[in-house]
Formats: structure tokens, C-alpha cells, sequence
């Protein structure tokens, strides 16, 4: 009989298998499963299969990123965008940020399969074709699906059978829904210029009140609030009044816009280039493999078509921006048109803010430097003006990448001091089951299909797997109870999760509440990467940092050292499973059960007088007052970043 090869990644295509070839779950079959819905769904029904994490080493993220790395150098290289306003930057950040998660996609992929074929040499490859496939947005999201056509270039003298599939169609109340809300902000945004305040009262304009920053408009009650993207809850009110004050939202229409004449002849020359590259140079492969004619696919029906909007939201938020002459724009991140924002302030002489909701840790080795000067240029190495720093490890990020810019420190916005004198009684009223224990909570940050990060963040096969991991190594230590705090991403749903971890009454997973609430209760963090380490270290919970890959450590601690850790610190590392279990049995007899003289936290966060309160830089800011920034020195560098 054919060794046949089964790759899998939506429901849908598991269920059509099941129906109409069941066949191919039948004798000599390896099946690989690339997304937990699918898993899910065969190990409901008793079907045998992989997932990627054994295909998928720290040799594989190191290959793959240095290879995607390249590969975005060139688009730099290549593209030169800029409009009639003279902005530049935000139209290649756009398009490096996105397409740098496309080809994360497309290489991961490539490496996964061909490490399934090194081992398992097959005759056949089963794998679903589907047609209607969407390819407008800037991300790869679900109804974009390449998966068969990565495999056709992968497949050489294998056989491989495509059974074709159509993609789940946009139902039409939420079709109607999307073209309301373009007609609602078409209608609106005129209304809303004529509307403004004028002279406002030293307006502020956020891109979004996400991330606490509501904390400070509620600071500055005196001061006229403008959002550029309301919450869903209030998407239809041209004020919201639920922070008990008046925050008038508006909704930039890019709706009967020209793209400018210079933004579309720049894209369409940089794009001839790009493609000639490709043609010449083999830009767009991995492993021997080319997969430029899908790269370039995307860009003419998904990147040329969105970075032509955000062209046309550009010409219409100058509109905003001229008209209301804001004493400051502020945000929490740089990407597409938040980045346009903190851009065409500057050009406008506006002062603009970005405090990062991310953590910024400096490198420790080529790796870390490639992923953090690309996750930085979204957060904190941009065009804004101003940005504002929650951490000394923040500090160090910048110091240590070289960064040139206007670095303030701040007392923490965006991460959460919490009050924790009433734990016990806080504990037991969230979870009962675990009075007379301690509380071992998980938090991540996984990064799913369509977002990948291939070094600094897990996985989402890896995050369930390194978690699996935790929940069976807290099996054995009765004095422990595992809270899994876990909000639901994209392709992975509670019920997913809940379905693929081990069973048992020692742990839950828990999505209600804020994560303050839990920080509240916690005794220990294990995380792999994520901003919930720094919120947790700087509400005095030390960190269990897990990674059994042993490729990332995002804070420098005590590591494992055959049968313990070196010494009690606020942060563990553990890059082995086989020493999970004794590693937190370490910590609860060692750190949490004992009397510990010294304070082991004082590092994460800064001392008194150190940094400033977000209120007190923007009153500091608008007079003209602000003391002199963070001193950073000169470096060398390699691509913008120090390789050391």
C-alpha cells in the first residue's frame, strides 16, 4: 500500500476527508496537523496524528528567521514609497510588518513539511485545495488558505492529491455589517469636521484608549479628547460619555478618495523592482524552493490594494489634523495608520507619543536582535517623537539596539500595579478548590498562523504543548494549583484549548476577569514570552520563564543547574521538560516558602524619582518644559542592530 502523507490545517478539511475519502486515514499514513481545530477534531475521532512542534526545532526558528530576515532586507532595499503629504515610513513599515508574517508563514511551512518528508518518505501527499480564496487584507487571515499551493511546490516527484474546497463565505449579516460601518464613517467623518471645537481646549488626539490609556484622559478631564478608533461598544456615537466625560470619536473615511499620483507610480516602480529580483536573484526562496509567484500574488491583490487605502486615510486624517491643531497625538503602537499618525504629526511640527504595550528586553545573541529590531520599528523605534519608556529593561533595549530618538522613562501606564494585601481572600473567592495552596498561574502570548514571530514568541503547537507540559509537572506537587489565564486567539477557541490539554482537577483555564484580577492572587508566573512577565515582576511575583525548545530567554535569571536552580532570584529559567516538575517544587520550597532577606525585584522597575508619571511628561510636554532625555551612546552596527 502507498505511504501517504495527510497535511491538514482547517476543520472543514478534516470533515471532508472523513466523508468522502475516509480511505486516506487508513493504513501506512502519517498525519500532520498544522492548526488546533483540526487536531481537535482527529483526536475526536481516534485518528493518529502530528503537529509541528517535532518538525519544527530551535535549528528550524534560527534557519527560517535569518532566511525571512534576508528576504525583508530586499523589500527595504527595493521599495521606496512616499505620497504628495511627503510620508514614507508608515507605507514600508506596513508592508514589511505584514509580509514579513506571510513569509514567516510560507518558510515555517516549507521547513515543517520538508523535515516530515526527511523522515517519513511518502508516496502521496493529501492535502485541500480550496477555491474563492480571499486575498485583499494585509494579514493572512482564515480565508486565505496557500496551504496546497505550498505544497505543490514542495511535492517534486511525489503525487499529490488536491481535493478541492470552497472557503467558508462571509455570511451576509456580517457583509452587511462592514458595509455599514464604511457607510457610517463615509456619512460621519464630514460631520465630525465641521463639528470641531474651535479653539479646543488643548486637544488630545489617541489613536486608541485601549491599553489604559484612558487613565489618561480621565487625568486631563479640563483637556477636549479625540479617538481615532472607538471601541465597538460605542463605534456608533460620535461622543462616548461612558468614562463619565465627554471623548468625541472619529471615524476616518478613506471612502471617495483618490490614491495619489506619486504614492501609486512609487508602489508600481518599487513593485517592477521587487520583481526583478525575484526573477534574478531568487529572492522569495527556502530550502531551493521558490515561492516568489505566491509572494507576488499577495502583493498585487492584497498589499498594493491596502497600502492605496491607507494612502487615501492619510489624505483624510491631515484633513483631522489641520483642522483641529492638537496639542499632541498619542498611541500605543506604530503600524499602518497609527504609524501614518505619529508620522504626519511630526511633519506637522504636532507632538506625538508612543508608549509601547509591548516589553523590551535587550538581546542576548543574533536572533533576539533580528526579531526585536523589527518588532521595535512598530514600537518603540518609530517616527513619533516621543517615546516613553515603563521599564529600566526598556532602557536597556534601547541602549543595547542602538536606537537614536527622544527616550523618556515613566512610572508604569500600560502594566497594571495591583493591591495584593487581601490575596488569600481574593484566592479563595475566585477559586475555592484552592484554599491551603499556591497559585501557579500561566500566561502567554502565542503567535497563531498569519502573525507568526519565529523566534521571540511560541508557537500556538507550541504553546499548547510547553502548557501541557506545565499542567502534567503540576500533577505531582499537591501543594500547587494551576491557573491557566488564557484569552481566546485567533484559531484557537477555549474549547479548542480545553479539548487538546491533559485532563484534571488541579488546574483550570480561566478567561473572565481582567489579568489584574489574577496578578492579584498569583504566587508564581511561568510564561515563555510576554508582556505578562514584566507585570508580574513588577507586582513583586517572581517569573518561571519555559522553554524546552532552550532558544529564548526574554529576562536573565537563575537558570536550571542539574538538581536546582544557583540561587533564589525574581526570575527562573527552565529549558528542559524533564526538569519542570522539579523546578517548581524548587521554587515552592525555596522561594515561596521560605524567609528571603533582600529585594529581589528592585531591578525590573525604576527607583524613586527615576521616572515620571505619564501626566506629569504631557503637562511638561505642553509647556514646553521637558528635561533632557535618555543619553544614548553611538554604536556599531550591523543592519541597524548590534550583533555582539
Amino acid at each position: 500500500m502507498p505511504r501517504n502523507l495527510v497535511i491538514v490545517e482547517f476543520q472543514e478539511e478534516v470533515e471532508y476527508l472523513l466523508e468522502h475519502r475516509p480511505e486516506v486515514f487508513r493504513g501506512d499514513v502519517k498525519v500532520l496537523s498544522l492548526l488546533p481545530e483540526a487536531s481537535v477534531l482527529l483526536a475526536g475521532k481516534n485518528i493518529a496524528f502530528e503537529t509541528s512542534v517535532n518538525y519544527f526545532s530551535k535549528s528550524s526558528h534560527e534557519k527560517c528567521l535569518k532566511s525571512v530576515d534576508s528576504m525583508i532586507h530586499a523589500v527595504n532595499t527595493d521599495f521606496v514609497l512616499c505620497d504628495a503629504h511627503g510620508i514614507r515610513h508608515a507605507y514600508t513599515n506596513a508592508l514589511t510588518f505584514y509580509l514579513r508574517q506571510y513569509l514567516s508563514y510560507v518558510v515555517s511551512t516549507i521547513e515543517i513539511i520538508s523535515n516530515v518528508l526527511s523522515e517519513h518518505p511518502v508516496d502521496q501527499i493529501f492535502v485541500c485545495r480550496y477555491r474563492g480564496n480571499d486575498l485583499s487584507q494585509f494579514g493572512l487571515f482564515s480565508k486565505e488558505r496557500i496551504l496546497s499551493d505550498i505544497v505543490g511546490i514542495l511535492g517534486g516527484s511525489i503525487k499529490v492529491e488536491s481535493p478541492v474546497l470552497d472557503v467558508p463565505r462571509k455570511t451576509a449579516p456580517n457583509y452587511m455589517r462592514k458595509l455599514l460601518r464604511s457607510l457610517f464613517c463615509a456619512v460621519c467623518f464630514p460631520l465630525e469636521l465641521a463639528l470641531l471645537k474651535k479653539p479646543a481646549r488643548h486637544p488630545l488626539v489617541y489613536y486608541s484608549l485601549k491599553y489604559r490609556f484612558d487613565h489618561i484622559a480621565k487625568a486631563f478631564k479640563e483637556y477636549d479628547h479625540y479617538n481615532l478608533a472607538p471601541d465597538v461598544k460605542v463605534f456608533t456615537r460620535l461622543t462616548d460619555k461612558s468614562l463619565g466625560m465627554d471623548i468625541h470619536n472619529i471615524h476616518i473615511s478613506d471612502i471617495g478618495l483618490s490614491v495619489d499620483s506619486k504614492f501609486r507610480n512609487a508602489w508600481k516602480e518599487s513593485l517592477v523592482k521587487f520583481t526583478d529580483g525575484c526573477d534574478k536573484k531568487g529572492i522569495c526562496s527556502y530550502r531551493d524552493y521558490d515561492f516568489s509567484a505566491l509572494v507576488l500574488r499577495k502583493m498585487e491583490k492584497g498589499y498594493g490594494p491596502q497600502l492605496a487605502k491607507l494612502n487615501r486615510q492619510i489624505s483624510s486624517l491631515k484633513k483631522f489634523l489641520s483642522a483641529l491643531k492638537p496639542a499632541a497625538v498619542l498611541s500605543h503602537v506604530a503600524r499602518d495608520f497609527s504609524y501614518a499618525l505619529g508620522e504626519l504629526a511630526e511633519s506637522m511640527n504636532i507632538p506625538s507619543v508612543l508608549i509601547s504595550h509591548g516589553s523590551h528586553v535587550p538581546p542576548k545573541n543574533e536572533y533576539d536582535c533580528m526579531e526585536w529590531f523589527d518588532h521595535g520599528k512598530g514600537l518603540i523605534h518609530t517616527d513619533y517623537r516621543y517615546h516613553l519608556l515603563q521599564s529600566p529593561w526598556a532602557v536597556e533595549h534601547v541602549r543595547a539596539m542602538g536606537y537614536h530618538g527622544k527616550y523618556f522613562p515613566i512610572e508604569p501606564l500600560i502594566f497594571p500595579k495591583v493591591d495584593r494585601t487581601d490575596k488569600q481572600k481574593a484566592q479563595l473567592k475566585r477559586f475555592p478548590q484552592s484554599e491551603g495552596k499556591r497559585i501557579i498561574m500561566h500566561a502567554g502570548t502565542p503567535k497563531p498562523r498569519g502573525s507568526n514571530r519565529l523566534y521571540i514568541y511560541e508557537t500556538l503547537d507550541e504553546y499548547i504543548a510547553y502548557m501541557s507540559d506545565l499542567v502534567e509537572a503540576a500533577r505531582a506537587i499537591p501543594d500547587i494549583f494551576l491557573v491557566i489565564r488564557f484569552r481566546p486567539y485567533p484559531y484557537l477557541s477555549i474549547q479548542h484549548l480545553k479539548a487538546l490539554l491533559p485532563k484534571g482537577d488541579h488546574y483550570v483555564v480561566a478567561t473572565d476577569g481582567t489579568f489584574a484580577d489574577y496578578l492579584k492572587i498569583a504566587d508564581l508566573m511561568v510564561s515563555f514570552s510576554s508582556t505578562t512577565i514584566e507585570e508580574a515582576l513588577i507586582n513583586s511575583i517572581p517569573v518561571l520563564q519555559y522553554d524546552p525548545s532552550n532558544r529564548y530567554v526574554h529576562i536573565e535569571g537563575a537558570g536550571w543547574q542539574d538538581k536546582g536552580f544557583a540561587h533564589v532570584d525574581s526570575v527562573y529559567y527552565i529549558g528542559d521538560r524533564n526538569h519542570l516538575s522539579s523546578g517548581l517544587q524548587w521554587i515552592l520550597t525555596n522561594h515561596l516558602s521560605a524567609t528571603l532577606v533582600g529585594d529581589f525585584f528592585e531591578r525590573h522597575a525604576f527607583k524613586p524619582g527615576e521616572a515620571m508619571s505619564v501626566q506629569e511628561f504631557i503637562e511638561r510636554m505642553i509647556r514646553h518644559d521637558l528635561p533632557e532625555p535618555i543619553r544614548l551612546e553611538d554604536k556599531k552596527h550591523f543592519d541597524g542592530v548590534e550583533i555582539y
